[in-house]
């Protein structure tokens, strides 16, 4: 390993709580190497990235978490159902039919271990 490479890496390091955020929040590789470079301005190559990011261990479920969080908090700040749907379509990609997220929201009401969802 070149001296530049362990530089990008000791930079990656130091900003891993902030890349997991960005994963958590479902940001493609590309996304978050865009923006690490228009923050700090700073390079990095893809396949680094992808070496460094495989070796934090995120699941699909760390993602689905916050994504539930944020579907809370939007909902507890009085978002309508279309504006929820509306949302992980333009940020997410992920198209919910009303029909579909009624299901979900009945489902989640259904488990008691998650507090909050009684603003539904």
């Amino acid at each position: 390993m070149g001296r530049g490479n362990s530089d990008v890496i000791f930079f990656l390091e130091q900003h891993e709580q902030e890349i997991i955020n960005c994963c958590k929040k479902g940001m493609s590789n590309n996304e978050v190497r865009d923006l690490l470079k228009s923050k700090y301005d700073c390079e990095v190559a893809d396949t680094t990235y992808r070496k460094f990011k495989a070796n934090l261990n995120l699941t699909k479920g760390d993602f689905l978490e916050t994504l539930l969080d944020e579907i809370i908090v939007m909902k507890s700040s009085g978002a309508t159902d279309a504006s929820i749907r509306r949302w992980l379509d333009d940020e997410h990609d992920f198209e919910v039919s009303r029909a579909t997220f009624s299901r979900f929201k009945k489902n989640m009401m259904k488990m008691k271990s998650l507090r909050n969802w009684r603003m539904f």
